[in-house]
């Protein structure tokens, strides 16, 4: 447990499984993947369709909020409805993964929790929901994000 707090490849070894329940396996391009994050705040990802992206970005902001739960997310994808999905998977990990739970202890549902944004429990008061999902085009003036992920 204290080495997935430490770093996101054995985070998601650790806390989730494949599409066959067995435990995750990461794969070198995702071990690499999220070594790249961890050394650039800001990064660009192109791989082809069917390579891990969303999954592995997915479990890398999970393991970002377990770090800092007072973070503001952005999640924008080609539409809402996606964005939505993306959004609901995240929620719906940190209110019933027990292995996630044994990392972060501390990262419980805060108000409000809906599929379009969400908040964690938070340590101090921040203006904005911990995630919130947007579809190309949606309009977020004047809202602040520390990540956004598209």
């Amino acid at each position: 447990m204290r080495r997935a707090r430490g770093n996101p490849s054995s985070f998601a070894e650790f806390a989730f499984s494949d599409a066959t329940g067995k435990p995750l396996r990461q794969a070198t391009i995702h071990r690499e993947l999220q070594e790249f994050l961890t050394r650039h705040r800001k990064a660009i990802v192109e791989w082809p369709r069917d390579h891990g992206k969303s999954t592995q970005l997915a479990l890398r902001l999970l393991w970002e909020l377990g770090r800092n739960p007072g973070l503001r997310i952005k999640l924008v994808c080609a539409t809402e409805a996606m964005a939505i999905e993306r959004t609901r998977f995240l929620r719906d990990q940190i209110a019933g993964n027990r292995k996630l739970k044994l990392v972060f202890p501390k990262l419980e549902p805060g108000e409000p929790w809906s599929a379009e944004a969400f908040t964690v429990a938070r340590p101090g008061e921040t203006i904005g929901p911990s995630v919130a999902a947007f579809g190309l085009g949606s309009g977020s003036t004047g809202s602040r994000a520390d990540l956004l992920v598209s």
